[in-house]
């Protein structure tokens, strides 16, 4: 049985592009072109491809499976910046959480159990109905880990099971060469969601898939929310 994990991951370095220096943690996040400072006095985003490139970097050495999701995983496959972005995730296997967390050994990891934090202990596996995980590290990198599950070579959508879709589609190659999350699943999870930049990543991407995806996306969402505004734009 395999399984998957969302990871999200904030990662703020010393920024030096700008002739800036923001140190961990008051927080920065890089990019190529700006930086995302969480300072109430300063904020500002990245509008480049810097962030997963620094994550995929940040993993580089991780031997488990990941993939790119959420936002960056719109652009990635756009293969350009739509939008500003705040954060990032990243997808692996569940089944690879103990890996996980042993690439992640000197960070302190939590999990979130009726809405309460746990420590997440060594070698302890996480099953449903946990699905979050909290970490940070000395250094002020911090990430959310968000946990998907599969069964049978079918991804299971955690919030109505009914949906699936084939495991071996899950990551999708990229130009830059950076695996990202299939877009149909990260925007089936915005569906809920639904900010404008929701929105705009489904009309950005629509025109770009294939349309046995956007057959299932439609079906999927039309299942979970048949009277979305989402499933007007699929008629356009």
């Amino acid at each position: 049985m395999r399984k998957f994990v969302t990871l999200f991951f904030h990662h703020p370095l010393v920024v030096t592009l700008y002739n800036i220096n923001f140190y961990p943690y008051s927080g920065c996040i890089i990019g190529r072109c700006c930086v995302l400072v969480t300072s109430p006095f300063f904020v500002f985003y990245s509008m480049n491809f810097t962030i997963p490139i620094q994550t995929a970097k940040f993993l580089s050495n991780y031997t488990g499976n990941w993939a790119i999701a959420g936002g960056w995983a719109i652009d990635l496959f756009l293969e350009k910046i739509t939008r500003p972005h705040q954060d990032i995730e990243i997808a692996i296997p569940r089944k690879e959480q103990l890996q996980l967390q042993q690439y992640l050994q000197n960070w302190e990891l939590n999990y979130v159990d009726k809405g309460q934090f746990q420590p997440w202990k060594k070698d302890e596996l996480l099953s449903l109905p946990i699905h979050e995980i909290h970490g940070h590290n000395f250094n002020g990198d911090a990430l959310e880990v968000l946990l998907n599950d599969i069964k049978n070579d079918m991804w299971i959508f955690r919030r109505h099971p009914s949906i699936t879709f084939p495991a071996a589609k899950l990551f999708h190659p990229s130009a830059l060469h950076i695996p990202i999350l299939h877009p149909v699943i990260v925007l089936l999870y915005k569906v809920k969601i639904n900010k404008p930049k929701d929105k705009n990543d489904l009309i950005n991407t629509l025109p770009h898939l294939k349309e046995a995806d956007k057959k299932w996306l439609y079906n999927a969402i039309k299942s979970t929310h048949p009277k979305h505004e989402w499933l007007t734009i699929f008629k356009k």
